[in-house]
């Protein structure tokens, strides 16, 4: 999984860049509930690397400002909008 991956190097200090542009295509999903079900494998993937790496994370081996930019991240993806969802 490219996000763990990921984790593990900033969590070991490597830098890592962003690719705008990667040279690597992906096979496009063509229908709604495809995509339905794909983005839900990705943030519930993204949400456990978050459950395997908590505490890691609060004891900053990434640095001050990886692990600002990794909880805003969080606030952002998981917490706003499960804050937005009302309750019935």
């Amino acid at each position: 999984d490219d996000l763990d991956l990921t984790f593990r190097l900033h969590l070991d200090q490597w830098d890592i860049d962003f690719l705008a542009f990667p040279p690597v295509g992906e096979e496009g999903v063509t229908r709604p509930v495809g995509l339905w079900h794909q983005r839900n494998r990705w943030a519930e993937g993204g949400y456990q690397r978050y459950l395997d790496y908590w505490r890691l994370i609060l004891l900053n081996r990434m640095g001050t400002r990886k692990t600002i930019d990794l909880f805003m991240f969080w606030v952002t993806q998981y917490v706003m909008p499960t804050a937005a969802v009302p309750d019935f």
